[in-house]
């Protein structure tokens, strides 16, 4: 069942804020020189699943929003945002109470911090630079005064930023007058085809590779419009059921909000619980309190909103890591991986294994330091990593790696943190390290590896330092614009992404 009337543009704005924003914070997702993949992800997603837009826009888009890595060192630091237009409305003060509007999403990059010394390197009250389907606005008058969005009333975030104010989004609504421009369209969401809830059926093929590399076809998925994400959380309220909905399908379009690509316990559990809006809300939020939480404890000056750096989750399915380890990182034949068919009952950020058997010997996590359970982002990650190693490692290969990973995790945090402004999770530091192992070490031979502990280390340290956004402070420029400063565009951070990738 459904609900009988759509949300107001007040009220959608409310869901995204309570998934997208932490506070009066400035969210940010990060992504690395050689994650363009997920964007791509993202955007095709929010434009072709939700939307039903023609692919012809994604490489626009994409190439549009990953420009902007020239003002952050090489990675790309944006952040989703959407947009609603009300029309029908008179009153700027009457749009957001209105039923009628139209969605349209828009990437928020950064370009300026507010300290040139190299300090938290917030972006409050520095420019910003806007991109949509339409284009690349280098601020946000700029994309007010020349939007091609049809005319009407914008209501929307300030500047892009998601902020809650006693637990209420702060909206501004802006006047949309027409600019002589053909006006997009295709490209969004419309309150009346979301009540119709009209979106033809498209259909996913899964294939997969035999030892032979001959290829089959073995399922197929039919992508009905009540079960793409934005429909679930725009049309159902909390409680609400949805028969035969797809928690494989599901995991995959949370990717919009979650910044990872592993999403099936959340997906299992918004679907068990029918629990939609909360669910996903909770799952974002906890990521952001333990930012928010680290970054107080390591700056000394946290005044004002921070600037929340989340990055990827892009550590493989579990099948995929099985492959890994078994084969010890040689190269074989892919499979498109597939997820179960029945949602997980794992809620999604339960740590359900604290010890794993090897060889018939428990090896307890809390053996290892309180630092590797407390900076575990995705425990879904996290054990599907350590079950898949314990399975096809040896005893002393697993404990030496999750040695390293208390090593590192204990001794290179805050150094870190203070240099990037950001902190890797624990399961993106043990993933690291066992790259780096396969990388130089196929055999696992122990005492060789055990020997080498120090160089691998101090290549994982390397690899994350190569992954700043942040441009040393010699080479910021003052902006003309507002009162922050900038990169020119010159990356200053070699990029070694390949020596620690590329297994």
């Amino acid at each position: 069942m459904t609900t009988g009337l759509n949300l107001t543009a007040r009220e959608v704005q409310q869901v995204f804020a309570e998934i997208l924003s932490h506070g009066e914070d400035i969210t940010w997702d990060l992504l690395l020189q050689n994650q363009k993949g997920i964007l791509n992800s993202k955007i095709g997603e929010i434009f072709n699943s939700q939307f039903g837009t023609s692919e012809a826009i994604f490489p626009k888009i994409l190439e549009f929003v990953w420009l902007q890595s020239k003002y952050t060192n090489g990675q790309s630091l944006s952040s989703l945002f959407f947009v609603l237009v009300v029309n029908g409305v008179a009153e700027l003060n009457l749009a957001e109470k209105s039923r009628s509007w139209s969605i349209h999403p828009v990437f928020r990059c950064r370009r300026c911090v507010a300290d040139q010394s190299g300090g938290h390197s917030s972006s409050r009250d520095c420019c910003m630079i806007y991109v949509d389907q339409s284009g690349i606005y280098d601020g946000w008058d700029t994309y007010l005064k020349q939007t091609v969005l049809p005319e009407g009333i914008m209501v929307t975030c300030d500047r892009g930023i998601y902020k809650l104010i006693d637990g209420q989004v702060e909206l501004k609504t802006y006047l949309i007058k027409g600019t002589g421009r053909s006006p997009i369209r295709g490209c969004h969401l419309t309150s009346e085809r979301l009540a119709a809830s009209e979106s033809p059926e498209v259909h996913r093929i899964y294939m997969k590779e035999e030892p032979n590399c001959l290829v089959h076809f073995y399922d197929v998925d039919t992508i009905r419009a009540r079960e793409k994400v934005l429909y679930l959380l725009l049309k159902h309220f909390d409680g609400e059921k949805v028969d035969f909905l797809n928690a494989r399908l599901l995991s995959e379009w949370l990717v919009l909000f979650t910044h990872s690509v592993n999403n099936f316990r959340l997906a299992s559990e918004m679907v068990n619980m029918g629990t939609y809006r909360s669910t996903l809300s909770s799952h974002v939020q906890n990521i952001f309190d333990k930012i928010s939480k680290e970054a107080k404890s390591v700056e000394e000056s946290t005044e004002g909103r921070l600037d929340l750096i989340r990055s990827a989750n892009v550590i493989p399915t579990k099948k995929e890591l099985q492959k890994l380890f078994k084969t010890r990182g040689a190269s074989v034949c892919t499979s498109e991986p597939k997820l179960p068919a029945e949602p997980s009952k794992v809620p999604p950020n339960l740590l359900q294994i604290r010890s794993i058997t090897v060889e018939g010997q428990d090896i307890q996590l809390a053996d290892y330091g309180e630092a590797i359970i407390e900076h575990i982002s995705s425990t879904e990650s996290f054990e599907d990593l350590i079950s898949s190693m314990g399975k096809y490692w040896k005893l002393d290969m697993c404990k030496l790696m999750l040695q390293m990973t208390q090593t590192f995790v204990e001794s290179t945090r805050k150094e870190l943190w203070l240099l990037l402004k950001y902190s890797y999770p624990t399961e993106s530091v043990l993933y690291q390290i066992v790259l780096q192992t396969l990388k130089h070490h196929r055999s696992l031979n122990y005492k060789k590896v055990s020997e080498a502990s120090p160089d691998i280390l101090r290549s994982v340290r390397c690899f994350f330092v190569s992954c700043s956004p942040n441009c040393p402070p010699e080479f910021l420029n003052k902006c003309p614009k507002c009162v922050g400063y900038y990169n020119k565009g010159t990356r200053q951070v070699v990029d070694r992404s390949d020596d620690y990738w590329d297994i």
